[in-house]
């Protein structure tokens, strides 16, 4: 299992969230929102913010990878509800250049 959201092993950026309780970044319950996130998240994502763009970029794009179904808390800097609307928007430009 991950050290710190959105990792893999072998990352090897420095983490703002090395020493946090991951419990922070996976809530109980996820805002569907995408412009609302709830308290824990903005917190988590306070966090996040904290953290150096390289290795913020690297979870963001990790936790990309999942399916829209399957994202859950704050990776990245990103609620799950925001990054599902990231996924569909790469997913609809991916279907408009295939059929350009």
């Amino acid at each position: 299992m991950p050290s710190t959201p959105g990792t893999k092993r072998g990352d090897t950026a420095p983490r703002a969230c090395a020493n946090t309780d991951l419990a922070l970044f996976f809530p109980a319950e996820d805002s569907p929102s995408y412009t609302k996130p709830n308290e824990q998240e903005h917190v988590a994502q306070a966090v996040c913010a904290r953290c150096p763009l390289a290795a913020k970029t690297i979870c963001l794009e990790n936790a990309l990878r999942l399916p829209a179904q399957d994202q859950w808390g704050v990776v990245g800097g990103a609620t799950a509800a925001q990054r599902r609307t990231i996924i569909r928007g790469r997913e609809a430009a991916r279907m408009i250049g295939a059929a350009a």
